[in-house]
């Protein structure tokens, strides 16, 4: 998972969890990226590969030392993003923690008439950002604020640990700028997406969070040493913000994700 990015269980090819589908990643891709994918797997996928999915994006993949496989496994093989219930009428998208912009292409895709405004501080994740809205034809639809969201302007520093990377105060990372969420975005919003490694807390008790005007939430809880309740403290919250909440795939008991609906 990322400071302001994507869950990544890492999952690898015959691995079956009880919420996943069988079968292998390679399933999902065009011929010709699937014996690529497979010769690249093949010699320990050390560097970086650029397949075609069958369902018509292209995405890359820089390494298997990355948490780019496991983020691209979560979302295009395993679904994470599916939602449990039909979203009529989506045309307006907020990712908070877009990582390397794999849901921001499967946003676009599963929502056609959608615009997505994308956070996402990692500077590295920015250029692999860039490089798939190119590829894929979507830069026009999708709008990158290089920064992470929070509940007030600042600066900070993002370790780097890939999809894991999270914001920390001490200079031992990426500087990165922090923006105040609430006065960048207004609503409505049909969609909102947060997976900010621990910082969806302070997102939540924002007292300005209920008058977002989100009307769907997707939020990936995350156990941590503030929050060891964060699945129940996250549901709880969303209840007290008049939403609906149903579980959606979680990786026990450190990590989830809860879908809010109203």
């Amino acid at each position: 998972m990322n400071g302001n990015g994507q869950s990544a269980t890492m999952w690898h090819d015959g691995d079956i969890g009880p919420t996943q589908p069988s079968g292998h990643f390679r399933d999902l891709l065009q011929p010709l990226s699937r014996v690529r994918y497979l010769i690249w797997r093949l010699f320990g996928g050390r560097g970086p590969i650029e397949l075609a999915l069958n369902s018509g994006l292209r995405i890359k993949i820089r390494s298997l030392s990355t948490t780019d496989y496991g983020v691209a496994w979560d979302i295009y093989w395993r679904g994470c993003y599916q939602c449990p219930e039909p979203l009529p009428q989506v045309r307006r998208i907020v990712d908070l923690g877009a990582n390397v912009g794999y849901s921001c292409l499967f946003w676009c895709q599963r929502f056609p008439d959608a615009t997505v405004t994308a956070f996402e501080p990692h500077p590295e994740h920015l250029k692999a950002i860039a490089g798939h809205l190119s590829a894929n034809r979507l830069a026009d639809r999708v709008t990158v604020i290089a920064a992470a969201a929070g509940v007030s302007e600042g600066s900070g520093y993002l370790a780097d640990a890939g999809s894991s990377s999270a914001i920390t105060g001490t200079p031992d990372g990426y500087p990165i700028r922090v923006v105040d969420l609430f006065k960048t975005v207004k609503g409505p919003i049909d969609l909102l997406k947060i997976d900010i490694e621990g910082s969806e807390y302070g997102l939540l008790a924002d007292e300005r969070f209920p008058d977002f005007g989100a009307r769907t939430v997707v939020v990936e809880w995350h156990k941590t040493a503030d929050r060891p309740d964060g699945k129940k403290w996250s549901e709880d919250r969303l209840h007290d913000c008049g939403y609906r909440t149903v579980a959606g795939f979680e990786d026990l008991p450190h990590a989830g994700l809860i879908w809010g609906f109203r």
